[in-house]
């Protein structure tokens, strides 16, 4: 049975703006003329879908509707004819189609949508209607836009102002998929019931058969979780960054010490010697006296300072020459060189490249201190030598620094950067050391650490140790 329908929807505000008695009949309604009819589509009409076969069709009330498009013109859709309901006809593979589609949503849990260009919902799955939107049913969002939710949600919690936060936080990722005609992922998140909620977010153009732009498309996947456990890492990987830091404080005041005490008591000889001179009536040279002073004042404060920058954070990459960061920790251990008779033997080329230099002079601090505690374990007589050499090919900056103490077991060695591994007592060592090299590195540096033992001749004389080697990305060009 063919019954003669005629009605016009309005794809720009999603209504349906004029209708005949055929229309009201088939939906069982008293036709009154000039009536508006948007309290059925509130009641039961849940979505209009287009096809490329010059048809459309509801879905009202678990029932399906299928209609032949006359016209579109302007925005305005004219359906002028009849109702198909030929169960032989396209329209059941359709409404197949549609169950399947529905029950397949539905039952993923990453949450989906598709939006018209003006972002009003054209379907939702039951993830983002339960889990972001708090919507009743799939059908409620039809025709709504988030901030409708979002409104609705903070309205029925006024008393916690972080129950939801989510659309207010999130920007516009609609506009930058149309703008962009691509499909594009995001990471959103924001307060849902009092909680954070994190996705990951997938977003697309949505086009119908015909080619004709009708939206977005997206998929919401809920990382919170994941989320949770990276910045758990990240917390701690940083904390072990200062504790790393802590860890060499004891032996960095050691060394201001050591370096302090030669100027300091020189100014108190010259000091002393002055005030000597001016009792007993010899004559000064005051304007020499002063600037030797003030030399080796300069001297106590550019220490203090080289000190005081070990201990900062690199935010931010800078442009700097990796040998003058060599020549910087060496001076920060000068005094413990000295002390122990270390000979260094350097091999060093001048470039310029771009990283974090403070968190490279951490890692050959490190790397230098592993050798220091080594060589407390040989015979006191022997020397203590240590080679560094940097180059530069096209690409890397190679670091290669290498000791005399005799290498490391075999049996430890794939084992010396790992995370709390020490060969040393506890109160000596923190096994932290390596490991944070290695993760500042292979992490912050997008390079490499590896360490083996050698064996070599220096000076006519045959020596084993470790070789620690850092491969380094150069990147040249301008701060940021």
């Amino acid at each position: 049975m063919d019954l003669k329908i005629i009605f016009l929807f309005d794809t720009k505000t999603e209504e349906i703006i004029h209708y005949n008695s055929g229309f009201s009949n088939l939906f069982g309604l008293n036709y009154v003329e000039n009536e508006s009819i948007q309290e059925l589509i509130k009641d039961g009409i849940h979505s209009l879908f287009t096809t490329s076969m010059g048809r459309a069709f509801f879905l009202y009330q678990d029932k399906q509707y299928i209609f032949d498009i006359d016209k579109i013109d302007n925005g305005i859709i004219i359906f002028s004819g009849n109702q198909k309901q030929d169960e032989n006809s396209s329209f059941n593979g359709i409404v197949d189609a549609h169950k399947l589609l529905r029950m397949l949503a539905d039952n993923i849990p990453d949450m989906l949508w598709a939006k018209d260009v003006n972002g009003k919902y054209i379907f939702a799955n039951k993830a983002i209607c339960n889990n972001l939107l708090m919507a009743d049913d799939t059908s409620e969002p039809i025709g709504k836009g988030d901030v409708f939710f979002a409104l609705r949600e903070r309205e029925k919690h006024k008393e916690n102002k972080e129950w939801h936060t989510f659309g207010e936080m999130c920007f516009n990722s609609d506009e930058v998929v149309l703008e962009n005609m691509s499909n594009m992922v995001f990471e959103e998140y924001g307060n849902v019931k009092g909680k954070p909620l994190y996705l990951e977010v997938h977003k697309a153009p949505f086009f119908d058969n015909t080619g004709r732009l009708l939206g977005t498309v997206g998929s919401g996947r809920d990382v919170t979780k994941e989320v949770k456990v990276q910045r758990e890492l990240q917390l701690k990987e940083e904390l072990m960054y200062q504790h790393s830091k802590m860890a060499m404080m004891g032996e960095m005041l050691e060394n201001i010490i050591h370096q302090w005490k030669q100027p300091l008591s020189l100014i108190s000889v010259m000091s002393s010697t002055a005030q000597m001179h001016n009792e007993i009536g010899i004559e000064v040279n005051n304007e020499e006296c002063f600037a030797n002073i003030t030399k080796h004042i300069l001297h106590l404060a550019e220490t203090i300072d080289d000190f005081r920058d070990f201990f900062k954070h690199d935010k931010v990459q800078t442009l700097f020459n990796l040998s003058d960061i060599y020549k910087r920790t060496i001076d920060l251990l000068s005094a413990k060189i000295k002390k122990n008779d270390i000979v260094l033997i350097e091999d060093c080329e001048q470039f310029e490249m771009l990283g974090y230099p403070r968190e490279i002079i951490q890692v050959l601090m490190n790397l230098y201190a592993n050798a220091f505690d080594e060589f407390e374990t040989m015979n006191p007589f022997e020397k203590r030598l240590i080679f560094t050499q940097i180059t530069q090919d096209d690409e890397n900056a190679v670091i290669c620094i290498k000791d005399n103490a005799g290498g490391i077991p075999l049996n430890i060695i794939d084992k010396v950067f790992e995370s709390k591994f020490t060969t040393k007592s506890e109160d000596i060592g923190t096994g932290i050391g390596l490991y944070m090299s290695k993760e500042i590195i292979t992490k912050h540096m997008n390079g490499s650490i590896v360490v083996v033992n050698e064996e070599y001749e220096y000076e006519g004389k045959s020596y084993k140790g470790a070789l620690f080697t850092i491969i380094l990305p150069i990147q040249k060009g301008v701060a940021h």
